[in-house]
């Protein structure tokens, strides 16, 4: 798919004897960069079967089975040491899904891969193509680290993207002091992505595997840990965010959440209520996401509720411009096209958006949050490069956990009055009869019978006509020594269960033992 959509871009000829003039415009942060490239797998989940998707060959190797984890780290580093060129990144395209490949294959692989990427090959084209791996970078391969710790961002490319698709992007915030991790973009079960939930999924689960391997790295802090999504990575990415409270911000490079509603629906579990982290999305220009304007009104960024949202619309930059990689390998000259310059420019904002962003909500920076809440000409942006629309979040989430914090500050008394008045807080929250039933059982696996009866008698108010929980309840009254009343709550759960034989056996021992007063 990603040698498809360079062909298509590449339909508008690049001028013979052309060079790309993509520079990325930001001036660097204070830090060196540096990157370590590791090659792992994911033992918990496989890759490929007997035979490899592509080639058709037998996959005799017993690790290929496992899922390959190509990773790249970005992070801050001292400058010193020889900076890497583009083409020493487009080189690792070669190895990202098999790592026993030799020089020479992985010479021929990177030379194909650069190749499509052009589109087809003169000798014009070839020069061009050696300016493009010429280009120097800012990272150092292996560079010193300093220390930290520092904020993790993890990003996620776009459907077939490598790991360093906005390496540009990646090298800048690494050196605004961010750890920046990435992997390709592979599929479920092999090289080519699918546009589906399995697909999504996958990246999803790379996503947070890369988490774990964050949490063994000395400079990173992941208690502050954002997700940076390109196009199909921006929704992998939030998926991950609906289950993971790890991930406490997201950011949206154009991310197909808002492309895909069919593949967020069949998730099921990806809900306003789930996604509940600070959001940044940046808009591409065909689609305008502008107040008043946004073409896709129903789309699940605009029902999030417990969300600060900040939209920005990117007016020069199409989908494929928020690439680096993109930008790299393209121009137009077709004259109704924007020049790589004023691309470049947009590309740059888009990036200081992302920093500014990041600053305020992982590093609690007081300058990226009057950035975010300035208007664009207040930062200096130059006219009809971006809009902004900030969305607060509509309602303060309550969950289990908050209600339990709550319940234990109060001694666990009260549960009723508490549950009734955080649900006016927040009218979405809800207890299920199996969380109240778990949670009493829990309490009294730890000897908390007072608490237990407290949580289970919450259960008998929102679940009058259960038997079952009048039956828990009055367990819990035994094991915290009020027969009386676990006799009469027993007496309930036989009336709305008069076949039960084994409750009124119970019953009827208990009444013998000590009558009810």
């Amino acid at each position: 798919m990603r040698a498809l959509f360079f062909v298509l871009c590449c339909s508008f000829a690049i001028p013979i004897g052309a060079a790309t003039s993509f520079v990325f415009p930001n001036a660097q942060g204070p830090y060196g960069v540096g990157l370590k490239v590791v090659d792992q797998y994911d033992e918990t989940r496989s890759y490929q079967g007997a035979y490899d998707i592509v080639t058709g060959q037998a996959t005799v190797d017993k690790e290929k089975h496992a899922r390959p984890i190509q990773t790249l780290g970005w992070y801050p580093a001292k400058k010193s040491g020889k900076a890497m060129t583009y083409g020493d990144y487009l080189v690792l395209a070669a190895s990202q899904d098999s790592f026993d490949r030799s020089p020479a294959e992985i010479s021929r692989i990177a030379a194909a891969t650069t190749r499509d990427s052009i589109g087809y090959q003169t000798s014009d084209q070839t020069t061009l193509l050696n300016g493009i791996k010429a280009a120097t970078m800012h990272a150092i391969r292996d560079a010193t680290p300093i220390d930290g710790p520092f904020p993790v961002l993890v990003y996620a490319p776009s459907d077939g993207g490598s790991a360093f698709e906005n390496a540009d992007l990646c090298e800048y915030l690494a050196s605004q002091g961010y750890l920046v991790i990435a992997s390709p973009t592979q599929g479920a079960h092999g090289h080519y992505m699918t546009d589906d939930l399995e697909g999504a999924e996958a990246e999803a689960a790379d996503i947070r595997f890369l988490i774990g391997y964050a949490n063994s790295l000395a400079q990173a802090d992941t208690t502050r840990l954002a997700v940076i999504g390109y196009s199909w990575g921006g929704l992998a990415n939030a998926l991950a965010a609906a289950k993971d409270n790890r991930i406490k911000v997201l950011v949206d490079l154009d991310g197909s959440i808002r492309y895909f509603p069919d593949v967020v629906k069949s998730a099921g579990y990806l809900t306003p209520r789930t996604l509940t982290v600070p959001l940044l999305f940046l808009a591409n220009k065909e689609e305008p996401i502008d107040s008043g304007k946004d073409v896709l009104p129903k789309s699940l960024i605009n029902r999030l509720r417990y969300s600060d949202v900040y939209k920005v619309a990117m007016h020069p930059l199409s989908h494929g411009d928020f690439s680096s990689d993109t930008l790299r390998f393209f121009t137009s000259d077709d004259p109704t096209e924007l020049p790589i310059a004023a691309l470049s420019q947009g590309y740059g904002w888009m990036a200081r958006y992302v920093l500014e962003f990041l600053n305020a909500e992982l590093k609690d920076d007081l300058a990226g949050r009057t950035f975010l809440m300035g208007s664009p000409a207040a930062n200096g942006v130059p006219h009809n490069v971006l809009s902004v629309q900030v969305q607060p979040h509509k309602a303060t989430k309550v969950t289990l956990e908050i209600f339990a914090a709550r319940l234990n500050q109060q001694h666990f008394t009260h549960a009723t009055e508490l549950y009734a008045e955080l649900r006016k807080t927040d009218p979405l929250f809800k207890l299920s009869k199996e969380i109240l039933e778990s949670w009493g059982s829990a309490l009294l696996d730890q000897d908390q019978c007072a608490a237990a009866v407290e949580v289970l008698s919450l259960e008998t108010s929102l679940f009058p006509k259960d038997a079952d929980a009048y039956a828990e309840l009055a367990y819990a009254q035994l094991a915290d020594n009020h027969r009386s009343m676990a006799i009469k709550n027993y007496r309930r759960a036989v009336r709305l269960t008069p076949g039960s034989a084994d409750l009124r056996r119970l019953l009827k021992k208990l009444e013998a033992v000590a009558p009810p007063s």
